[in-house]
């Protein structure tokens, strides 16, 4: 057994974090201010970070090399394990974290911070990563028992403009936050403003800056002379590409017996025109063996040729963990506003995520010197019990625009609780919000394709006859995926007692005025905002010609086996996708609850299998799919080919909304106005009532 790694990693931006504690007499709500500086104000304690790369950061990795040798081997075991190769390519890249845990009383304002940008001035700049001619070989002469292969080994190029991960928790058994609501708004580009007792905020950039990681010529490759009693193998092995333009990790965790509110966390990233994402894959994964007898087994499964890109991608996460939690009194701001792609929140503990994709982004992968991604072939007879898998393998690319995953989970073992209602005032609470919005602009396109030249890409042969053996090309994915904007927005509140209802004549809403201002309005107590814009550039997700898993037998087959099962084509692609969760429990449930979801895109979406790259549809008598082809008899053997799929789709706007409310006792907000629903064919949508849910969904609007 043998580990090699050989790798590069550069990184642009050295860590600036700064880390400070600050005595105040009297605590009060901190202001945060993010554009070209970070600015924090009024905090008693803070951690943050601002970096800027303005020059190129290049990472090359050229002829890393692997091999092992032998001539015929008999119970031998020369396998190549746990490899690592590859070049990493960071432009800025930081992790910050702030904890207060001690103490039975806790009224601090507390903050995390993070600026990164990458900026080209008079011309572009590079994040550039690239990893070429790698090989990973072994190369034997005949065999009789033994073990021989590559496995669990990786050859990847990643490049990434900027990467953040915050963490902001703060728990005391008292922990007095106040009762003011945290509000923050995104509105200017870029700029970021957020006030409030806990605050979690994150600005990223590219501007001018492409970022790109490329693998070509990446090859994992087995060659064996006649296998007798032994054991080839390939195996759990990636050849990657990844180029990623920001991540963003923010957490903020809240807890103890009596908490309050005012937390927000905020993550803004933003890609100008002039900065571009791409990886590309140009790989090949092989095993040959010159015959297979006596219960010999040749198996290439689990491995992945891949590329991936993505323009912008966030998680943030919020926990708030009391017995109890006591509120502002409901007020006339309304929880998420998202106007002309920015968005505010005003709320107890609220969660604001804008991303902004105007440069393309695009992945591919190709199968090396025009051959197929994943191979296995036997040049000769197999024979005696032997067996040919060549299974559970992915060639796969994808593609994205801008990603987020927003989770807000409020756990209160006993009740929350506002100030008083009005007894004829319209206001409304403002407990918990989630508010996204994403655009990718016009001209930005997402495009991702999977192509093996004029090949298979997934290919298994037998050049001789097939005795009392099997052979198996089964579970093979072969996947192309570009999504513009997707989303999973999720807030849920578990309590023995929510009393948080409205005043007399307040009237919780979700509304999206499509017409006269293309503003989203969350106005409830627990809600969910979600707009997404798709420009007019491309969508695509290309599985070219020939997208085949294919197998095929040259010699007679007698007492044998050949299957060719629940192999995947997939061509998946989506302008908008957002999935909306909001769900509350307890047992006595006395509040409101709402989501808004706003979809439009202008974008060509496409999805294509077996066509060429300029869409014209293959001249080869199987452009995509699964063949078995055998070309002399056939006796006393079976052949099935069964439960594979190809499936493409193209879709402009998807969603999924689940607005949810459980209790023993569910009650209304007892507010004078009834519930209502309005919606027209210019996607104008309000949705008004103790639990109400609009959703707009609009082409070329």
């Amino acid at each position: 057994m043998k580990t090699t790694k050989n790798k590069m990693k550069l990184m642009g931006g050295a860590s600036t974090a700064l880390l400070a504690t600050l005595i105040s007499s009297q605590a009060v709500a901190q202001t945060v201010q993010i554009d070209s500086t970070v600015t924090v104000s009024s905090v008693d304690s803070t951690a943050g970070s601002n970096q800027a790369v303005t020059k190129n950061v290049e990472a090359d990795v050229t002829s890393a090399q692997t091999t092992k040798t032998a001539n015929a081997v008999t119970d031998g075991s020369i396998v190549i394990q746990n490899n690592t190769t590859g070049a990493s390519a960071v432009g800025n890249t930081d992790t910050l974290s702030l904890s207060d845990t001690d103490g039975a009383v806790n009224s601090t304002s507390s903050s995390i911070t993070a600026r990164q940008s990458n900026t080209g001035s008079t011309t572009d700049i590079a994040v550039d990563a690239d990893t070429t001619n790698t090989l990973l070989s072994v190369d034997v002469g005949a065999t009789t028992g033994g073990n021989y292969g590559i496995k669990d080994s990786t050859d990847a190029a990643t490049a990434t403009g900027n990467t953040v991960a915050q963490s902001l928790n703060l728990s005391a058994t008292t922990l007095t936050l106040g009762t003011a609501n945290a509000t923050a708004d995104t509105v200017g580009s870029p700029d970021l403003d957020a006030s409030g007792k806990a605050i979690a905020a994150s600005l990223q950039l590219n501007t001018g800056t492409d970022i790109s990681a490329t693998n070509s010529g990446s090859t994992i490759e087995v060659d064996a002379g006649a296998a007798t009693s032994s054991a080839l193998y390939v195996s759990g092995n990636t050849q990657d590409a990844a180029a990623t333009g920001s991540t963003a990790t923010n957490g903020l965790t809240l807890s103890g017996t009596t908490v309050g509110g005012g937390a927000a966390i905020v993550a803004q990233q933003e890609n100008d025109a002039n900065s571009t994402v791409s990886a590309s894959t140009t790989a090949s994964t092989s095993l040959t063996a010159d015959s297979m007898g006596t219960g010999a087994s040749a198996k290439v499964m689990d491995n992945d040729v891949q590329a991936r890109a993505t323009g912008v991608t966030t998680t943030n996460t919020m926990a708030v963990d009391a017995t109890s939690v006591t509120l502002a009194a409901a007020d006339s701001n309304a929880a998420a506003t998202i106007s002309g792609n920015a968005g505010s929140i005003v709320a107890a503990y609220g969660t604001l995520n804008d991303q902004q994709v105007s440069g393309s982004v695009g992945a591919s992968v190709t199968g090396e010197e025009s051959g197929s991604a994943v191979e296995l072939s036997v040049t000769g007879a197999v024979t005696g019990g032997s067996s040919v898998q060549n299974d559970s393998n992915t060639v796969m690319a994808r593609a994205q625009g801008a990603t987020t995953t927003n989770t807000s989970t409020l756990n209160v073992g006993g009740t929350i609780t506002h100030g008083a209602a009005g007894v004829t005032g319209s206001d409304v609470a403002s407990v918990a919000t989630i508010a996204n919005v994403q655009a990718v602009a016009d001209d930005a396109d997402v495009t991702s394709s999977v192509s093996s030249s004029a090949v298979d890409t997934v290919a298994t042969s037998v050049d001789g006859a097939l005795t009392s053996s099997s052979v198996s090309s089964s579970a093979n994915r072969l996947q192309a995926y570009a999504e513009g904007a997707t989303a999973t927005n999720r807030l849920t509140a578990s309590a023995t007692t929510f009393t948080l209802a409205a005043d007399a004549a307040g009237a919780p809403e979700s509304d999206f005025d499509a017409n006269t201002t293309s503003v989203a309005t969350a106005d409830s107590a627990f809600s969910i905002a979600n707009v997404q814009n798709g420009g007019d550039g491309t969508v695509s997700a290309k599985l070219l010609n020939p997208a085949t898993v294919a197998t095929s037998v040259t010699g007679a087959v007698s007492a044998s086996s050949i299957a060719s099962n629940g192999n995947g084509l997939d061509a998946f692609a989506t302008s908008n996708k957002a999935a909306n969760t909001l769900a509350l429990s307890g047992t006595t449930v006395t509040t409101d609850a709402g989501i808004v979801s706003a979809q439009n895109s202008n974008s060509v979406v496409l999805s294509t299998i077996g066509y060429t790259d300029a869409g014209v549809a293959g001249t080869a008598a199987s452009d995509a799919g699964v063949t078995v082809d055998l070309a002399s008899t056939v006796d006393d053997s079976t052949v099935s080919v069964n439960s594979n799929v190809t499936r493409g789709s193209a879709i402009a706007n998807t969603a999924v909304n689940t607005l949810s409310a459980t209790a023993n006792t569910l009650s209304g907000d007892g507010t004078d106005v009834q519930a209502s629903a309005i919606g027209d064919d210019t996607g104008d949508v309000t949705a008004t009532g103790d639990y109400s849910l609009a959703n707009s969904q609009m082409l070329g609007g």
